[in-house]
């Protein structure tokens, strides 16, 4: 929209008066939009991640960026958005990485990572629309055959996977989660998902530097957690 109001002031009949953001077919007065832009340095990575309130999602992202900030010359951002019951509902992490200052104060629009922690949002949220031409794409979902996927993932969304030659990777985080003790904390297994997959620094390094992280944190219940 800002776009379309600059480009107007520029032409060489601009208008007056218009609207913009809405197709205007009464007054006619609407400004054209156009393709959306992104200002981000083209070095930044940019991801989008779709937890489940209370399964650790934000918390787990909260490290990750001081991680990633505190051991790389990266300049990280992170912004969270939920609802006032985060508990049980949709909680959004936009995150990015990049080798300069980041002046990037909206929301994740085109991620190079889009993470989706509960496969019931596949219904809900048009989650590929945000998502990068050959993006990559990690789910959490029991759905870890070919044929599963056909039958549980909409026909919708793999069809825009496809069209965006996307990297789609399926994790059963609930699996690996109850079969390490943890029940219903899927934020440490998707986390790993996140540091192999988004390729912000070297997957190793971050491996090490999460589980000094989580010994900091949990350490005081005893190493069997």
């Amino acid at each position: 929209c800002v776009a379309a109001v600059a480009d107007n002031l520029y032409s060489q009949y601009p208008k007056d008066h218009f609207t913009v953001g809405i197709d205007d077919d009464v007054t006619k007065r609407s400004l054209p939009l156009n393709e959306e832009l992104n200002v981000s340095h083209p070095k930044t990575v940019e991801c989008l991640i779709y937890g489940y309130g209370s399964d650790g999602t934000v918390g787990a992202n909260k490290n990750a960026t001081k991680i990633i900030g505190d051991n790389t010359d990266l300049f990280v951002q992170a912004y969270f958005a939920y609802g006032s019951q985060k508990a049980g509902g949709l909680t959004m992490s936009h995150l990015r990485f990049g080798p300069e200052p980041i002046k990037s104060y909206y929301a994740v629009n085109k991620a190079d990572y889009v993470g989706c922690h509960n496969p019931t949002y596949l219904d809900m949220y048009r989650m590929t629309d945000h998502l990068k031409e050959g993006g990559t794409f990690c789910l959490n979902s029991p759905f870890t055959s070919v044929e599963e996927w056909n039958k549980h993932v909409p026909a919708g969304v793999r069809k825009a996977l496809a069209e965006k030659n996307a990297k789609v990777f399926n994790v059963d985080a609930f699996k690996v989660a109850e079969e390490c003790g943890m029940g219903r904390m899927i934020n440490v297994v998707m986390q790993s998902a996140f540091f192999k997959l988004a390729n912000v620094m070297d997957f190793k390094e971050c491996i090490q530097l999460y589980k000094n992280t989580i010994r900091k944190s949990y350490g005081h219940r005893g190493e069997a957690v």
